[in-house]
């Protein structure tokens, strides 16, 4: 929590946060990331801006060959807050940002810090970008190992692959 009388145009203060934050199960990721958040909060004519860079560590699955990685992820963060009362009349004015409202004289910026971080993970995750995955029919690492499967396409698609083929030809 900041305090907002600490706050003037001319004086803004320095927001430094080192958390680990749940990541929810739908991402498919660990169950933690550390986070860490460098920036500061300062007075607008719109209420008060944070603004500054987060990085983020966690572990992972990597989504073509399931072994374990390490995901590192670096976002800015740039959230304006504006007293309770004076929200609605700000965010039908503003169609740059979504203006996070607060009551009393602190800011609790976290959930600003969190919100951004669940927006900035990636929908997959790979330990590297050589990563070949596992093999589709016996499901060998590829990464690890060269499989000796051969996939033979069937039913109407195959066919329809085969024609195509015929008339490269």
């Amino acid at each position: 929590m900041y305090n907002i009388r600490e706050i003037t145009k001319e004086k803004s203060i320095a927001v430094n946060e080192v958390l680990q934050i749940p990541i929810p199960p739908s991402f498919g990721a660990g169950e933690e990331a550390a986070l860490k958040f460098a920036g500061t909060l300062s007075k607008t004519d719109k209420g008060f801006r944070l603004a500054g860079g987060a990085s983020a560590a966690f572990k992972t699955a990597c989504s073509r060959c399931l072994e374990d990685c390490q995901v590192l992820l670096s976002f800015n963060v740039e959230e304006i807050f504006a007293e309770e009362n004076a929200v609605n009349f700000l965010n039908s004015n503003d169609d740059d940002y979504d203006i996070i409202s607060f009551k009393g004289e602190n800011i609790d910026v976290l959930p600003a810090i969190n919100k951004n971080f669940l927006s900035n993970i990636p929908m997959r995750f790979l330990c590297g970008e050589d990563c070949k995955g596992l093999c589709g029919i016996c499901g060998g690492n590829l990464n690890q190992t060269e499989c000796n499967c051969t996939y033979e396409p069937s039913g109407p698609f195959a066919d329809l692959l085969a024609q195509m083929k015929q008339n490269e030809e």
